[in-house]
């Protein structure tokens, strides 16, 4: 398939959220979205392929919660940013 431009991506979620304030949520979401595949994408192009044997090592058996916990305190964040806009 055609490579996918992150950028261009950006700026069209960017102009979404200018155009309607109802589209705000759910661009904040696809922006973060876009976030971890530029990340994803620098972290392959500087390093390489990542080893997740030495993450889940470092992590250990429980990553599970800590992901819920991170999501937990990002959809916070995001309510409080929501309702600090009202």
């Amino acid at each position: 398939g055609m490579r996918q431009d992150i950028h261009l991506a950006k700026r069209f979620y960017d102009m979404a959220a200018q155009t309607s304030t109802d589209a705000q949520a759910p661009v904040s979401l696809a922006l973060m979205k876009l976030g971890v595949f530029f990340m994803w994408e620098w972290v392959q192009e500087n390093y390489g392929s990542i080893n997740f044997s030495k993450i889940r090592n470092y992590v250990g058996e429980d990553w599970d919660i800590y992901v819920m916990t991170g999501l937990a305190l990002l959809l916070g964040i995001l309510l409080l940013i929501r309702r600090r806009q009202q």
